[in-house]
This record gives structure tokens, sequence and C-alpha cells, in this order.
């Protein structure tokens, strides 16, 4: 089975992809190390700030290390940079040569063996010569005779020139797909060539089929000489970020009108035109083209602009007056809002004519089918019509046919023949999933009857094992019989005994009785004491406290005395001197009482604190016994626990079991709707493409649909059969594994029912051994006192 990297791309990319990987990877199998991967994308000509850029997009975990579909989208993304192309979502969508890499020759791409180095005389991988030099000046002097401008020949002025070829407009437009690299709607020397070459190639019947991506062979011939291998890429706009890392139109808008240090000009650049397209493509939700004035109004808003500006903006951006954006009368609007952000500059009252959006290249004059192509400048497209400029006389070349019957009915001819392998290759898919839903049924069915041989085999097994166990009793008891009927023979003999020995059990248990009344008194006297103590520390913490409140009152008695007189001794220093002594004696009086309450106080303090002490002791030996009770408790409360913890355990990983499979299940239910509805997206696109086709055609995809819905309700009958099946394997294991877990239980219970009355039978016979022998020493006593007595 091919990984989700392999189905996105074509065969030619896979196979060089995988070459480049086993090139790469020496040390480790399955992976490309830190080390191997610096060395193998040296080779690329690219600087390495470019290659630090691939690294941290493609390396998000930080792992050192490259798996084979992270490798995959570093070369993805190199391709992009060595050719000037702009990296759109999802990445392995981006049409792109194969990546160069400097010495690294790869083999067997197709049925030629092929290099990644220039050439100009070798085969392609997709059958076409290489374009010879000859017929590159050929292409030049045409390119230059449509006088180009400094981005190259505009789209209309190409759609007039390749309308003379008289192809097909499907096959132009696949043309102008496979020539348009750079995306923004003008064809530079290079690309042109390309085109030329392949429409060369069609109208002189050496080519049939275009290829689904430009072979790098034809690209690197097509340049000139001086730019194969001297590259200089722009900077990789956008990261192949996975849907899931999209944010909200707020935190988009954040982040799009967060203020940069960098300056900025009324002119757009190609880095901002490539920043808004960004924010564009995630508001064009439906990929119309357009962003509606709501959706646009919401994100507008995040620029904290004043809602007259914000109008303003709108005015001056919508250049077509309908209430929605474009990509390029949005980029106008962003530019505005950045500018008047980062200069705070007034608005102008037109639109500058530096700000108005290039010509978009749109064949408008061609009808038939569209072929949506993103480029730099957000959604552009490239139509072609059915009649390409009937009245266009003059031949492109000057050595094109003119017969146009003939080639009208060439195209026809080559059209039914790929409907006819197409459909041809559909039933064959549909043939071979039905045998292998056969074979699946039918393994189904061999494991069913499997799972019922191994059930009869359990139960005669259980069956066979109840009968030993059984017997087994049957001959334990037929061994202890003779035991129980001497047991029994003593116990007549005995049973004229055991009142007396009854009678002392009841004193006995009179006695036990007086003595847990005694003991529970003393549990009461205990706890008693525990709170009296509890209580005595209670006030002991309350005396405390007022002897604390005591000291700090008369502390403060004695600072604010202090402070009275120090008063009283400023005021009447000179005045009073004589009456300052007399207070200063009786202060120091008064110092000396106090402190010698104080030293009463601490007398009684030390009394409290040793009969604290004591209290504690005693406490700590009540603690201690009660925390020796609590340790037994607890050590019985921790088996308990244990023993719930490994029940619990056991549940949650039986859970966790059936969560696993739940989620199994719904990981395989949502990758078939959507492979459904991938499936249904391209019906969908063939009927729209091919409603005017031959009734025929109808016919075909009829029976496709009908073999499709058969193949469906077949999968979910064996789906339904398999689930069925597995809902009553496990039923059956939980009822054998009950049953099973019910006879041990009993089994069990009897083996210790048995053993315990064995127990107790012995026991009492035990017993009433010792009591008989006791009355018979007693009876040899009173015969022996009586014949001493006579």
């Amino acid at each position: 089975m091919s990984s989700s990297w392999e189905s996105k791309l074509t065969p030619q990319e896979v196979n060089a992809y995988k070459q480049y990987f086993k090139l790469a990877s020496k040390t480790q199998p399955n992976i490309v190390t830190g080390m191997e991967a610096v060395q193998f994308f040296a080779n690329s000509g690219l600087s390495n700030d470019i290659l630090s850029q691939i690294w941290e997009t493609v390396d998000e975990k930080n792992l050192g290390y490259l798996t084979e579909d992270a490798f995959a989208i570093a070369l993805k993304l190199i391709s992009c940079a060595q050719n000037n192309i702009k990296a759109v979502e999802p990445l392995f969508s981006t049409v792109t040569p194969l990546p160069y890499f400097k010495g690294v020759q790869l083999r067997n791409l197709t049925n030629n063996s092929i290099s990644s180095a220039s050439s100009s005389s070798f085969i392609s991988s997709s059958g076409v010569s290489a374009i010879s030099s000859s017929e590159k000046k050929k292409y030049q002097s045409i390119y230059q005779a449509q006088n180009p401008t400094q981005n190259g020949i505009p789209a209309e002025t190409a759609k007039r020139l390749f309308a003379k070829s008289r192809l097909a407009s499907d096959q132009l437009a696949q043309i102008w797909n496979l020539a348009d690299i750079r995306k923004n709607g003008f064809l530079d020397e290079t690309e042109f060539a390309i085109a030329m070459h392949y429409i060369a190639k069609l109208m002189d019947k050496s080519l049939t089929v275009l290829p689904s991506i430009l072979p790098s062979d034809v690209y690197c011939s097509a340049t000139t000489s001086d730019n194969v291998l001297s590259l200089s890429p722009k900077p990789i706009s956008t990261s192949p970020l996975s849907p899931s890392k999209t944010h909200k139109i707020d935190t988009i808008g954040s982040m799009a009108f967060a203020t940069s240090n960098s300056a900025t000009t009324w002119d757009i650049t190609a880095p901002e035109k490539a920043q808004y397209d960004i924010y564009f493509a995630k508001l064009d939700k439906t990929h119309s083209g357009v962003v509606q004035g709501r959706d646009a109004v919401e994100f507008f808003k995040n620029s904290k602009l004043s809602e007259s500006e914000l109008a303003h903006i709108w005015d001056l951006a919508d250049i077509n007056k309908r209430g929605a954006l474009n990509a390029n009368e949005f980029a106008i609007a962003m530019h505005l809002i950045r500018q008047k952000l980062t200069k705070d500059e007034a608005l102008p009252h037109v639109l500058p004519p530096s700000l108005l959006p290039p010509p978009t290249p749109l064949l408008s004059s061609m009808k038939g089918p569209v072929l949506i192509s993103p480029n730099a400048t957000g959604q552009q497209s490239l139509q072609t019509s059915n009649a390409l400029n009937q009245g266009v006389d003059e031949d492109l070349l000057g050595d094109f046919g003119n017969n146009e019957q003939l080639t009208e009915m060439t195209n026809q001819v080559n059209l039914l023949q790929n409907q006819i392998k197409t459909t041809q290759k559909n039933t064959l898919d549909i043939q071979t999933q039905r045998q292998a839903a056969e074979q699946s049924l039918n393994v189904l069915r061999e494991k069913r009857q499997d799972l019922e041989g191994q059930v009869k085999n359990i139960l005669q097994k259980r069956e066979e094992a109840e009968q030993s166990i059984l017997k087994k009793l049957k001959e334990q008891i037929k061994e202890e019989e003779p035991g129980w009927n001497s047991v029994q023979s003593d116990l007549s003999i005995a049973e004229s005994q055991l009142k007396a020995t009854e009678d002392q059990l009841v004193q006995i248990r009179e006695e036990l009785k007086d003595g847990q009344l005694e003991n529970e008194k003393l549990r009461r006297t205990i706890h008693n004491i525990q709170m009296e103590s509890m209580q005595l520390t209670k006030e002991l913490d309350e005396l405390h406290d007022i002897h604390q409140k005591k000291q700090e009152a008369a502390a403060a008695r004695r600072k604010a005395r202090e402070e009275r007189k120090a008063a009283a001794e400023l005021k009447r220093k000179q005045e009073e001197e004589a009456r300052l002594a007399e207070e200063e004696r009786r202060a120091e009086e008064a110092r000396k009482a106090e402190e010698a309450r104080l030293a009463e106080e601490a007398r009684l303090a030390e009394e409290e604190r040793k009969a604290e002490e004591a209290r504690k002791a005693e406490e700590a030996r009540l603690a201690e016994e009660a925390r020796l009770a609590e340790e037994a408790r607890l050590a019985e409360e921790a088996r308990l626990a244990e023993e719930a913890r490994k029940a619990e355990e056991a549940r949650k990983a039986e859970e966790a079991r059936l969560a696993e499979e739940a989620r199994l299940a719904e990981e395989a239910r949502l990758a078939e709707e959507e492979r459904k509805a991938e499936e249904a997206r391209k019906a969908e696109e063939a009927r729209l493409a091919e409603e005017a086709r031959l009734a025929e055609e109808a016919r075909l995809a009829e029976e496709a649909r009908l073999a499709e819905e058969a193949r469906k309700a077949e999968e979910a009958r064996k789906a339904e059969e398999a689930r069925l099946a597995e809902e009553a394997r496990l039923a059956e294991e939980a009822r054998l594994a009950e049953e099973e877990r019910k006879a041990e239980e009993a089994r069990k219970a009897e083996e210790a029912r048995l053993a315990e009355e064995k127990h107790v039978k012995l026991k009492k016979n035990v017993k009433l051994r010792k009591k008989y022998i006791r009355l018979k020493k007693s009876e040899k006593g009173l015969m022996k006192r009586q014949f001493l007595v006579n």
C-alpha cells in the first residue's frame, strides 16, 4: 500500500524521490539523518538560508532526522526554490520539475535512463525529445517578434498566437499549465519555448498525450546555458502546513495587521502580494475567487481602524463595485490598511495609478471548459474554447498542416480512446474489488467455522473436567466414610458428658460478657480522659494567650509611660526637675514590682509547662496505642483498596481496548467517507466536462455508478457480517469465561465446605476423646479412693 505522499505525486516524481531517498540514506534504514541531509541538499545549489528554512519547515518536531514523507516535502520545496515557483497548499499539488542535485543521476524513471543534469539532445521522461538548439533559436525569434514586456508575453498575446495551431482547447489549457511555471499570467522566454515545443510536437503527431508534470530535461533544455546551474531562487513564501494549523479569521487578522518595522511603498511588492494571497486563500473558503463583503469587513476590523476609514478603503479597493473583492482588490485593501497603520498618512481620495491591479490573464473570448490554475496573484484562470479563432489564416510556425477536419477527427479519436481506457480500468478495478470482497467473505466464513469448532472443544473439555472433579470427590467421600463411622460411635458414647461441658460453656460465656462490659467501661473512661485532656490543653492555650496579652499590655503601658515621661521632660525640663526625680523613683519602684509580678508569672508558667509535659506524655502513650490500631485498620483498608485498584485497572484496560476498537472503526469510516467524497467529486467533474458527449458515455457512467453502488452495498454487507461475527465471538468468549469462573467458584466452595466439615468433625472428635479420657481418669480416681476408704 502506498503512503499518502506517494498518492499525491506522479509516478515519475515518486520514482525519483525514492531514488533520492535511497542515495541520501546511508547509515540508518528508513530515515535520513541530519548530517546526511545537509550533505545531500548542499548539492542543490541553494543558499544555506533557504536550506535552513526548508529544514525548519519539514522537521517541525525537532527530531533531527527525516522520514520518507518529510524527505519528499523537502524535495518538493527545493524544486520550488530552484525554479522560482511559489509553493501553494496543498504542497504536493504544486507543479514543478524534478529537483536537480549536482553529480546525482536518476535511473529508470520511465523506459529510458534519465540524468538530472541538463542536456540539449536527449529524450525526456515523457517520451518527447528535449528542445534542440535550432528549435530554441526558432522559438526565441518568435518570442522577440511579439514585443515582450519586462515580465514576458501577456496571456492575451499568447492566446492569439497559440490559436493559430488549431489544437484542441483542453490541450492548449494543459500546455499553458505546463509552461506557466511562475504562475503570474505572463510567459518569459523559457516558458514560451516550452509551450511552443509542446505545440509543435502535438502538431507533427510525435506526441499524443501531454505529461501531467513538466519534465526536468525539457525545462533545462529550454533555459539559457548560464541559468541552468546558477538559479537564484526567491525565498519560499508559503509552507506546506496542514489545515489543522489554520487560524481563525480574527487570529489571521491580528497577524496580518501587526505593525512592521520595514518601510513600505504605495506599489505592492511581490512579498507583500504573496502574504496577502495567503490571507485571501484562507478567507475564500468556497474557492470562488472572491471574498464577500461580510467576511472581508469582519477581517478588516482586526486592524482597529475606524469604520469611516474602512469604508473609504473599501470604496477605493472595490474597483468593480460588486460588493466583493477578488485577489488583486483584496491586496489593494490590505496595502492601504498596512500603509495607514505603519505611516499614519491620510488615505487618497482616488486610487493612485500605481495601485491599479495588472490585467488578469483571462482568455475571455474562449468558450468551453474552464481550467483553474492558481498563481501568485490569487485566483486566475485560463479559459479555452472549442473553436480557436476560426478566421486565422496564417500558420503559427510556418510548417504546420492546414487540415482542420483531420485534426478535429484525430482529437476526437484520441479522446474516445482515453475514455475507453478509463472505462476499462474502472471495470478492472471493480472486478478486482469484487474478487477481494469474495475472498474476504470466504476467510470470514472459515474463521467462523474455526470459532465454532473451538467453542465445541472448550465445552467438551469443560464437561470432562467437571466429571473428573465429581469422581474425585466421590472417591474422597468413600475413603473418609469409615473414619466418620468411628467418630459417630465415639460421639454416642460422649453425649452423656456433653451437657456438663455445655454448662461450663454457658458459665464461660457469662464471664466473657462481664469482661466485655468491663472493657467497654474502661474504653469510655479512656475516652473521657482524652476529652478532659483536650479541654485542659485548650484551657492551657487560653492561659498562654492571656499571659501573652498581659505581657503585651504591660509593654504597651511601659512604652506609653516612657513616651509621656519623655514629653513631660521636654516641656518641663527646667521647671520640674525635682518632680521628675520623684516620678523616676516611683517608676523604679513600679518597675521592680512589675518584675516581681513577672517572675511570679514565670514560676507559674514553669509549673504549667511541667504539667503540660506530663499531659503530653500521657497523650503520646494514648496516641501510640491509637496509632497502632489505626495502622492495622489502614493496612486492611490498603489491602481492600489494592484489590479495588486492580479491579479498576482491569476495567479501564477493557474500556481502553473497546475505545481503541471504536476509534479504529471510526477512522476506517471517515477514510471510507473521504474516499467516497473524493470519488463523488471526480465523478461530478467528469459529468460537467462531458455533458455534451455521446449517449454511450452516459451508459458507461451509469454502469460504473451501479457497479460502485453494488460494491458499496457488498462492502457494507461484509462489514456488517464481520461486525456480527466479532460480536458473537466476544459474547461467546464472555459466556464461556463466566461459566468457567462460576464452575471454578462452585468447585472451590464445595472443597472448602467439605474441608470445613471434616475439620469440625475431627475437632469435635478430639474434644470428645479428651473429655472421655478425663472422665475415665476421674472414674478411676473415684474407684481408687473408694477402694482406699473400704
